[in-house]
C-alpha cells in the first residue's frame, strides 16, 4: 500500500514537471470563409516547439473536398495539400528541436486555396 502512495506521488510529480519550462502560444485568424488556429508549446531552452494547426470551413457553400493551406511567419513554413473530409481539419503543425521558435509577437500570413478560390489572412496571438 505504502510503495503504490510512493509511485501515484512520484508519477504526479513527473507529469507536472513535464508542464513546466514551456509555454503555449494561441494564434486564431479568420477570412469569410475559414477560421485557422495555430497552437505551439515552446520550450523553456527557446530551441524546440510542437505545434497544431486547426483549419475550420466557415462558408456558406458545401465543405470543399480538398485544400491547399500555406501559414508562414518569419522562421515557421506549414503548407500542403490536404483532404477536408469534414468541416474541420487539425493536424500536426511545426516540430522541431534545435531551430527557431515561435515568439509571442509573431504574426502568420496564411493562404487558402480552393475550388479555384483563394483568401488571404493573418493570424495573431491571442493569449
Amino acid at each position: 500500500m505504502k510503495t503504490k502512495l510512493i509511485l501515484s506521488v512520484i508519477a504526479v510529480l513527473f507529469m507536472l514537471t513535464a508542464c513546466f519550462g514551456q509555454e503555449t502560444f494561441h494564434f486564431e485568424g479568420e477570412s469569410d470563409n475559414w477560421q485557422v488556429e495555430y497552437v505551439t508549446d515552446v520550450k523553456s531552452s527557446k530551441d524546440s516547439e510542437n505545434g497544431t494547426i486547426r483549419i475550420r470551413y466557415i462558408g456558406e457553400n458545401e465543405t470543399p473536398d480538398q485544400i491547399y493551406y500555406s501559414i508562414k511567419s518569419g522562421s515557421t513554413d506549414m503548407s500542403g495539400d490536404a483532404s477536408m473530409e469534414e468541416e474541420f481539419l487539425e493536424m500536426a503543425g511545426s516540430n522541431c528541436s534545435g531551430c527557431a521558435v515561435t515568439k509571442e509577437n509573431d504574426e502568420f500570413d496564411v493562404m487558402m486555396e480552393w475550388d479555384g478560390q483563394s483568401e488571404n489572412f493573418t493570424l495573431n496571438n491571442v493569449n
